[in-house]
Parts: structure tokens; sequence; C-alpha cells
């Protein structure tokens, strides 16, 4: 209902779009897992959760199962500790930076890029169909099937290319390096006067300046009578 709305208040772009993922964890815990051959003995009875001894063992998502929740798997977007998890999927809108679809399913590996082809898939009818539709998204989405993939649905894949081994067409890459190039003289512009969009920062920083200088003022009388007062009262040696 929102997502109609927005769109008959042409707010939502129909022809720039970007898919991103972030994992949620589950509540199932550590203490659910159990080893899918049965092999795990349980060592006691904790608050009535059965507590299995989890040292020197190594715990996997094709060794190990949640007992509480089965469909969560043990995943982490970085070098630390995994958690029982599921992915969350978004897809956006580029001009309003407006959320127009969202997706939850397994952490698997492919997970994100198989979300993001059901998103777009799905998303509404353009209003102009000649008008080329481009998808923005990190380098996780940089796989040769999921570019082949956007390249027959007709969508220019702006995806951010891996140093090694990139699949975005070399063309498309250059396409978007140039854009970056070109955006980099006004956004490095390293100085927060220059430019119309700072003129909220500089009426802050003007505001800090004069309350800075209002309570200079209120201050420094009190710190000149005070010396004043010392040295008049100092006893004559």
């Amino acid at each position: 209902m929102a997502s109609g709305i927005a769109e008959w208040a042409a707010l939502i772009s129909d022809e720039h779009f970007s898919v991103d993922g972030s994992l949620l964890r589950a509540w199932a815990s550590h203490k659910s897992l159990a080893a899918r051959d049965g092999s795990d003995e349980p060592r006691g009875r904790t608050r009535g959760a059965t507590e299995v001894n989890f040292r020197g063992k190594k715990r996997s998502n094709t060794t190990h199962v949640s007992r509480t929740d089965p469909d969560a798997l043990l995943a982490t977007k970085n070098t630390g500790v995994a958690y029982l998890s599921f992915t969350t999927h978004t897809l956006s809108e580029n001009r309003h930076g407006l959320i127009v679809d969202v997706h939850t399913t397994q952490a698997t590996g492919t997970a994100e890029r198989e979300a993001a082809k059901v998103m777009l898939e799905r998303r509404p009818a353009p209003r102009k169909p000649d008008c080329p539709i481009t998808v923005g998204a990190d380098r996780g989405y940089d796989v040769a099937e999921f570019i082949e993939a956007l390249q027959d649905m007709n969508m220019v894949p702006h995806v951010a290319a891996k140093t090694q081994g990139s699949a975005v067409p070399e063309a498309i890459n250059e396409t978007v390096r140039l854009r970056g190039q070109l955006a980099a003289p006004e956004d490095d512009r390293g100085s927060l006067w220059l430019g119309e969009g700072d003129r909220y920062a500089r009426r802050a920083t003007l505001r800090g300046l004069i309350v800075f200088a209002g309570r200079c003022c209120s201050i420094l009388p009190r710190i000149t009578w005070f010396g004043w007062a010392i040295c008049w009262h100092r006893p004559a040696e």
C-alpha cells in the first residue's frame, strides 16, 4: 500500500536500483546446535535446555543443526564469530533512497544474489519501457552468473568490480569509473566553506561560534573582577 502511494506520488524511481543484504540474528543460540548424525551426547540439563560440550569440536552447517530453529544457519560477514542467522535483503530506488522491497532467506553463500534476482523480477513495470535500468551492488555481487542474469533482464549491472577476476564487462566498468572520477572534485572539496550543499554546516558552525563568544563574554568580566579583588585586598609587605 505504501509503495503504491509513493509510486503514485512519483517518488519512486523505476530506472535506477540498488541491492544489498545483511545478516539477521536468529533467536536460536549456539547451545541449540546438535550434530546431524546424532553423535553429540548431552552432558546435562541447565534450566530445561540440553547442554552439549563443543570444546575441541568444529561446528559447521554441514555437520550441525539447531534443534530450536533448523532453518537458521551459521553465518558471518567477517572473520569473527559465526552466529545462527538469516539474511535480509533490500531493493532500494536511487532517486530518494526509498526501500521498495524486502526479502528474507536462509544465510547461504548465494542468498544475496538469488534474492536480488527475485526482487528485481517482481518490481513494478517501468513507466518508460525503452529506458535502461541500472542496478548497483557491492563486490559481493560481482559473479558471472549474476551479471549474466541482469543482462538477460535487460539491466545494466553497476556492480563494484573486484580487483582481480571481475565479471563486470570492461565497458560498464570504465563508465562507472569515469563517473566516479568526474564526481571526485565535487566530493573531495576538502573545505567546509565551499558548495551550496554546506549551508547547513556553515550555519551550525556560525551558531557554535556565537554561543562560544557569548559564554566568553559572560565569564571574562567575572574573571577580571575576581582578579582585581585579589589585588586590592593583597596585604602590604
